[in-house]
């Protein structure tokens, strides 16, 4: 075998991994619902954050007890909540489900199994 073959070889080897590790990671499809921000609220001990929608629906993180809370994470979720609203901006509310109904999947009141939101203008 020559140089150039196994050059080659190692090439189209090296474009299939990249390619194939590229395309797998649009296996992981959510499912994304506007929503428009109406309410931001904080328990008192810290340890819950709830941002509820013009729909009465919410999404919200809690913690058990103040050992386990992280705060970064609800100080981020309560401060991008009260910025949307001050902005008068929507949210983009990521959902796990694999292209959903954005309805059915709203239906079910508050959820803390979002995978993530966009705050866009």
């Amino acid at each position: 075998m020559n140089y150039k073959t196994e050059s080659m070889k190692k090439t189209v080897f090296l474009f299939v991994a990249i390619g194939s590790s590229f395309l797998s990671n649009f296996a992981f499809a959510f499912t994304e619902c506007l929503m428009t921000p109406d309410k931001v609220w904080m328990n008192g001990n810290g340890i819950s954050v709830w941002i509820c929608f013009e729909n009465r629906n919410c999404i919200y993180k809690s913690y058990s007890n103040q050992e386990t809370v992280n705060h970064t994470l609800l100080d981020r979720m309560y401060s991008s909540g009260l910025s949307a609203i001050a902005a008068n901006k929507d949210f983009y509310l990521r959902f796990p489900e694999d292209d959903g109904d954005c309805n059915i999947i709203l239906t079910n009141g508050s959820r803390d199994d979002f995978v993530g939101y966009w705050v866009f203008k």
